[in-house]
């Protein structure tokens, strides 16, 4: 029964944990605010946003919001990201392109608050972004 209830446990906090990942929306305002993370479609105005307060190891399935219709939309943040604004408080942001057989590669966001415009092997090809990695 003790061994029922240890695996029951574990599957919970399993669950638990994805749902929290994938709900990762910051403090889910419309800015781009203290602490967050801070992702921008666009490269000529910042309408389509998705905020984070931590990294994610999978772009796939996240969408941007609208900021002018107030609605989620149905493009991807995957391989669809102009800028990144890292407001994190603590350390830089690494967006990564895991570019297929090929090495992944990087760009480091630095901790200073400002949009920054991903280097041309990562934007509009990023897959996962970490927080002080």
């Amino acid at each position: 029964m003790r061994v029922f209830l240890a695996s029951a446990g574990a599957v919970v906090m399993v669950m638990a944990g994805s749902a929290a990942a994938v709900a990762d929306n910051g403090d889910g305002l419309e800015g781009c605010n203290q602490y967050e993370i801070c992702f921008n479609r666009d490269a000529d105005n910042y309408r389509f946003q998705k905020h984070y307060y931590g990294g994610d190891s999978d772009h796939a399935n996240n969408k941007f919001w609208d900021k002018v219709n107030n609605s989620l939309t149905g493009s991807l943040l995957e391989d669809n990201a102009y800028h990144v604004r890292n407001r994190d408080g603590s350390c830089y942001v690494r967006v990564t392109d895991w570019n297929g057989l090929a090495p992944s590669v990087h760009d480091d966001i630095p901790n200073n608050g400002n949009w920054i415009r991903l280097n041309d092997n990562v934007r509009n090809q990023n897959n996962e972004h970490k927080r002080c990695p």
